[in-house]
């Protein structure tokens, strides 16, 4: 699991945090004429979070995933994927390009309005601060993307009236903003198609 590799105990910060989230790092290219040749590849962390993901909005999900890594990803790059929930997506570092694929048909939303949380909100801030101080001293940027931006209305608890539910996406952002700002990444929460760009302009690309 991607998780042990960064010593991170990262599945319940992301089970609540309702987020993809993308950490990148270069890595030294293989050879002196790869170095000559081509831009320094980069190593791509993916985080998804289908466990709170909204189920009716896996179709777009899926494309929103598949944009991402095509956007993002380039040939000679290392790449992982791990998932939260159901999905059980666990991809180890890897150059095979096609296993994102396999990602992202495994992929379902599986976030339930109902499904109670057994997270309490000072272990998830725990989480934060560790998250984000691991991060920080790797000099490792984390980059999220709040999917509810681009797939419509989310499945919230329907005994929260309309204050309640903004203050609910309030918190959840807020904790996203901390985690990637915290790490010198930012908060993709309106236009992706900018979003992706700036990541890709962070690495030079």
């Amino acid at each position: 699991m991607l998780s042990r590799a960064t010593g991170v105990r990262s599945r319940h910060l992301f089970a609540l945090v309702f987020a993809l989230l993308v950490a990148s790092r270069y890595v030294a290219s293989v050879s002196a004429q790869d170095a000559a040749d081509a831009q320094p590849s980069c190593v791509w962390m993916f985080f998804i979070d289908d466990l709170h993901l909204n189920f009716p909005a896996t179709g777009y999900l899926k494309h929103l995933l598949k944009t991402v890594f095509g956007q993002l990803v380039q040939e000679g790059d290392l790449v992982a994927v791990v998932s939260t929930g159901p999905s059980s997506i666990a991809i180890d570092t890897t150059r095979d390009h096609r296993r994102l694929a396999i990602a992202i048909d495994k992929f379902s939303g599986a976030g339930l309005a109902d499904r109670p949380s057994s997270i309490s909100l000072e272990h998830l801030r725990d989480e934060v601060a560790e998250l984000s101080a691991r991060a920080s001293h790797a000099t490792l940027p984390i980059y999220a993307i709040d999917p509810r931006a681009f797939s419509g209305a989310t499945a919230i608890d329907p005994k929260l009236d309309d204050a309640g539910q903004q203050k609910y996406l309030a918190t959840t952002r807020n904790t996203l903003r901390v985690i990637a700002e915290q790490t010198g990444g930012f908060v993709i929460e309106d236009d992706l198609e900018s979003g992706l760009k700036r990541i890709a302009a962070a690495k030079g690309r």
